[in-house]
């Protein structure tokens, strides 16, 4: 397949305590490179074109789920060594990305009800996020935290960015944080930009959520959290 077939949606889910968008993202050796922005915006998308259907709606549960495949180091350097550009692909190859994830965190728990958003979404627009927080049932945090691949063996390495970025050819693949801590720029409406940066679309969120919902941050430094004390954000 090529780059613009991805991500292929195999499997959605919505019913009316749960909503499922599950999307194939390929193989990160045998794409051409794979920018992991462009696959979450893509896969965002088909949620957006979901939400007049969904609003008045409750949910329990929402997962966003992309699956990669990728070659270990030692099927990578075999397949250099004989040239056969094929690998069997195991169990360890496997890879899951969850940009959004409500409902799957401990049931029963507060954690259940944390809205986990992976800043990998920061390209996407905060009047969608908050869109989304309107259809969750007994929401009580929006978590920002930076997720990187899981469950294959990419998930252990601490590199993994550097991994797909020089070892399988993908250039365009990686992760992005929030800049809290840029001053605040004018919008290019040109572009389509509705938020100058992470700063002004926090006090957006923070503006329109209810004021029991808390907004919460897994990696912030100290001056980034006095920045958002001072707005109000936490």
């Amino acid at each position: 397949m090529s780059k613009q077939e991805f991500p292929v949606l195999t499997n959605k889910i919505i019913s009316k305590t749960e909503i499922l968008f599950e999307f194939d993202c390929g193989d990160l050796w045998y794409r051409e490179d794979v920018d992991k922005s462009e696959d979450i915006s893509k896969s965002i998308d088909q949620l957006k074109k979901e939400l007049p259907t969904l609003k008045g709606g409750k949910f329990e549960k929402l997962n966003l789920i992309l699956k990669y495949t990728a070659p270990t180091p030692p099927q990578l350097d075999k397949m250099k060594k004989d040239g056969s550009n094929k690998y069997k692909v195991e169990r360890t190859n496997h890879h899951i990305l969850y940009p959004l994830i409500y409902g799957d965190t401990q049931p029963g728990t507060d954690d259940h009800k944390i809205f986990f958003v992976d800043e990998d979404l920061i390209n996407t627009d905060y009047e969608f996020i908050f869109e989304v927080t309107r259809l969750l049932k007994d929401l009580k945090v929006v978590n920002f935290w930076s997720y990187n691949l899981n469950d294959g063996f990419l998930a252990t390495d601490a590199d993994q960015d550097e991994y797909i970025h020089s070892e399988l050819n993908n250039p365009s693949w990686w992760s992005q944080i929030m800049e809290i801590k840029e001053n605040f720029v004018e919008p290019d409406e040109n572009i389509g930009e509705k938020f100058g940066n992470d700063l002004d679309g926090l006090l957006y969120l923070r503006k329109n959520l209810k004021d029991h919902i808390q907004i919460k941050f897994d990696q912030i430094d100290k001056e980034e959290e006095e920045i958002l004390k001072k707005h109000n954000i936490i």
